[in-house]
């Protein structure tokens, strides 16, 4: 009736039938047969169209449901029957002439018996229900290559008398039958060592009669390598492990490790056939490293690596002292807290000594193997120092500084200071500042904390003046114009400064100078003014270098820089 692309559609009339049967549909279209199985279900009177499952697993009760159609109108009940076990009763009403039967396979050996849908003591409509045997169960399903391993093999065979094995042609005569009783029996077979990792192909046949065939799969054995191999009894450091010949590991639940016997924390997956792992504390010594699958397919599941890894204990230590400073006269009860010792039970577990001299363990606070804490009392000693107190118990040795202070001297310390001077000189006027027109009546500088650079404005804004002088006249003796003396010099600590000139009708002046040490110079020159000078100026941008420096003086007969600022 329609055709769309691939798809074809038909509308048949299908002729008179015989049934109950179920037909095959074989459809000819240009030379070729495509043939669609069971399309079709043709019944003339009573018909089980369907039994879900179509079989039974022998050994296991297997629950079944059975579709019966066009049942004759007789009186009910209608029942079911396998063989002569009947396995459900119906009670409905004559009239229902289509039914679905629920009921229950008993276990039992393989075995195929008629299954019939009886009502009014007729049979209604049969087919056959069979018991299937499954293949022989091993376990396990995987031995490695060097065999002689015992593998349980259980057979749905029953009341065995004889048995022999062959694989892959070669007979097996290393067995016995465990068991033999209704529906299983059960072998245990020493497999033999191959020569290659594959499926191997054998038959188990029961007296003479019963074949049942079964696979062995042989593997080369995982091995498995830890790096480093060894690692602090203390554990918690990481450690990688590398396999060969085991299942691909996809997450941390794909396996499990132990170390001596301990589950070793599995921090990731590092690749199909390495993980990062932590092992758990232990004490010292080697321990045997096994790693183990837990895949879920049961070729996979139980596969073994083994390694070593050396628990070697952590260098003992003496971690703190409290107080960590005594005085020489003795007297002072001190707490000691040590690692990785062995564990004291008594004062008398320990021996200590301050430098030179006997120190006595007075008290056992708490021991274990991780940490011991204990008391001490601290002897005279002639002279003050540091001196190492040393500890020992059970062998193993540790120590830590201990200071003995006489506490009969005393130190004052000052913070260092420098004198620190400023001195105006001139470079063209000579000794006689008035030549350049400068009149310094109404000048003065101030210090500022921190350099001027990091001030974009005024640094008075931003920073802390400390200190403040008048500039003078001419003292006539120093060879400046005017010069601070030791008598009024700014005491500076070490740090940046920044000094600021002022005086009126002239713009302010800046240097920044560092005091890092005694008897250094750092100088600044003033360049002379190209026309009148300002009131107010704004704070320069740039250090001064210079001609393009702000000036101090008015006028000048002469070029060149006419002042300079030295800090001392």
């Amino acid at each position: 009736s329609t055709a769309v692309g691939s798809n074809l559609e038909l509308a048949l009339s299908v002729a008179a039938l015989q049934g109950p049967c179920v037909y095959d549909f074989v459809f000819t279209y240009d030379g070729r047969e495509i043939i669609s199985s069971n399309a079709l279900t043709v019944y003339d009177g009573p018909m089980i169209t369907r039994v879900d499952p179509p079989k039974a697993v022998a050994g296991t009760a297997t629950s079944i449901s059975v579709t019966v159609q066009n049942i004759d109108a007789l009186a009910p009940p209608t029942t079911l029957q396998w063989g002569p076990q009947i396995l459900a009763t119906e009670t409905g009403p004559a009239t229902q002439t289509s039914i679905v039967l629920i009921a229950t396979i008993p276990a039992s050996a393989p075995i195929s018996q008629p299954l019939s849908a009886q009502r009014g003591g007729t049979v209604q409509a049969d087919t056959e229900f069979a018991v299937a045997a499954p293949p022989p169960v091993l376990d396990p399903p995987c031995i490695p290559i060097a065999g002689n391993v015992q593998v349980r093999v259980t057979v749905f065979d029953q009341y065995v008398s004889s048995a022999s094995i062959e694989l892959e042609g070669s007979p097996l005569t290393n067995f016995q039958v465990e068991s033999s009783a209704a529906y299983l029996t059960e072998l245990l077979i020493t497999m033999p060592a191959q020569a290659e990792a594959r499926s191997f192909e054998g038959t188990i046949t029961f007296d003479t009669a019963r074949y049942h065939q079964i696979t062995i799969e042989y593997f080369m054995p995982p091995k498995a390598t830890i790096v480093p191999s060894e690692g602090l009894t203390i554990g918690g450091e990481t450690r990688t492990i590398n396999l060969v010949h085991f299942p691909r590991i996809r997450s941390t639940a794909d396996l499990v490790v132990t170390m001596g016997g301990v589950t070793a924390g599995i921090v990731s997956v590092l690749s199909d056939a390495s993980i990062l792992v932590v092992p758990p504390p232990r004490v010292a010594g080697e321990v045997a490293v096994l790693i183990t699958s837990t895949s879920s397919d049961p070729k996979f599941n139980d596969r073994r690596a083994s390694s070593r890894f050396l628990y070697i204990p952590p260098p003992a230590a003496v971690t703190r002292v409290v107080p960590s400073v005594g005085k020489l006269e003795g007297g002072t009860t001190v707490t000691v807290y040590t690692q990785f010792f062995p564990r004291a039970f008594q004062a008398g577990d320990i021996t200590c000594q301050l430098g030179t001299e006997g120190a006595q363990a007075k008290e056992v606070v708490f021991s274990d193997t991780l940490e011991t804490v204990f008391l001490v009392d601290v002897p005279y000693f002639r002279t003050p120092g540091v001196f190492d107190l040393r500890v020992e118990i059970g062998g193993s040795v540790g120590a830590i500084p201990y200071g003995l202070l006489d506490s009969r001297i005393s130190v004052h310390c000052e913070i260092f200071a420098a004198a620190v001077v400023f001195a105006i000189e001139d470079s063209v006027c000579g000794s006689n500042i008035a030549l350049c027109g400068i009149d310094l009546s109404t000048a003065e500088y101030a210090v500022f904390e921190g350099s001027a650079t990091n001030c974009p404005s005024d640094p008075s804004a931003c920073s802390a003046m400390i200190y403040r002088g008048q500039i003078g006249p001419n003292d006539a003796t120093s060879g400046a114009f005017w010069v601070s003396t030791s008598a009024n010099a700014a005491l500076l600590r070490g740090g940046a400064y920044t000094v600021v000139v002022r005086a009126d009708g002239y713009h302010e002046v800046y240097q920044s100078f560092t005091v890092a040490k005694r008897e250094e110079s750092v100088s600044v020159s003033f360049a002379r003014a190209n026309g009148s000078p300002t009131r107010g100026a704004a704070w320069p941008d740039t250090p001064f270098t210079g001609a393009t420096n702000m000036t101090l003086c008015a006028s000048a007969s002469s070029g060149g820089d006419l002042l300079s600022l030295v800090v001392t």
